[in-house]
């Protein structure tokens, strides 16, 4: 069995800064079968590796767009990741090499204002395949309006058992109901697996606000050649470990 599996969290989204006890990390995690429009950004590289070259999470917007942070998809040098090299994995927690749960990668757009230099801002890139998924994977819409709070959202994402910071950015946070979910964020800081630097946890996380990015966003997919067609609302939802957490959007 490989390591790389499918975490699910819930936290509660208010601007206030707080904790409300018990463990801030994901600790034994389980397999879900539920969530399918969360992607593994994975390295063909290092596909026989135990965690099957994953490099960071993202969400599928329709099924052949895909949503991460741009730095996710920048290499250390500014430039972007050789798109030969990756692939996105989907609509399974079991990493294998089914035909139905890998795409090739048409091309990375990063937002044109994004800037390593300030790196929590505009940090968001959009994914493009060179084939759309099967209809048996959700995906989830951009959203057509922001999140109100206090609001009950979720994050989920491909990463090590024991830990939420393996490969965490560009988890999609998610809000609203179980029948009507909505994309709100994506992982732009994981606080070093949440632990700082004198061992304790830290609960704040920093996300890319969407909605803010959904004209940009928008205009990518509709621009490409050969966009897939509007995506259905992805659904969501079951228990398997409660995190409480702080965590704030960033534009």
């Amino acid at each position: 069995m490989y390591k790389l599996f499918l975490f699910f969290v819930i936290a509660v989204y208010s601007t206030k800064a707080y904790t409300l006890g018990g463990s801030e990390r994901i600790m034994g995690g389980a397999y879900r079968t539920d969530i399918n429009y969360v992607i593994s950004l994975q390295d063909k590289r290092q596909s026989q590796a135990n965690e099957r070259g994953h490099r960071c999470g993202g969400v599928l917007i329709n099924r052949q767009f895909a949503l991460t942070t741009a730095s996710c998809v920048l290499e250390n040098n500014g430039q972007s990741i050789n798109i030969t090299n990756f692939r996105v994995f989907a609509g399974t927690v079991l990493t294998n090499d089914n035909a139905n749960s890998v795409r090739d990668i048409s091309s990375i757009t990063v937002h044109p204002n994004y800037n390593r230099q300030n790196p929590l801002v505009n940090n968001i890139a959009v994914i493009t395949l060179q084939s759309a998924f099967p209809e048996s994977i959700i995906p989830l819409s951009m959203p057509s309006a922001d999140v109100t709070h206090p609001a009950t959202c979720e994050t989920s994402g491909f990463g090590a058992r024991n830990s939420t910071a393996t490969g965490d950015l560009g988890n999609p946070l998610v809000c609203g109901t179980q029948s009507s979910p909505i994309l709100c964020g994506l992982l732009s800081r994981s606080n070093n697996c949440g632990v700082i630097s004198d061992g304790t946890a830290s609960a704040t996380e920093l996300y890319t606000r969407v909605f803010e990015f959904a004209p940009w966003v928008n205009g990518v997919v509709n621009s490409a050649p050969g966009a897939a067609a509007t995506s259905q609302l992805g659904i969501a939802l079951a228990f398997m470990f409660v995190v409480i957490q702080n965590f704030n959007f960033l534009h």
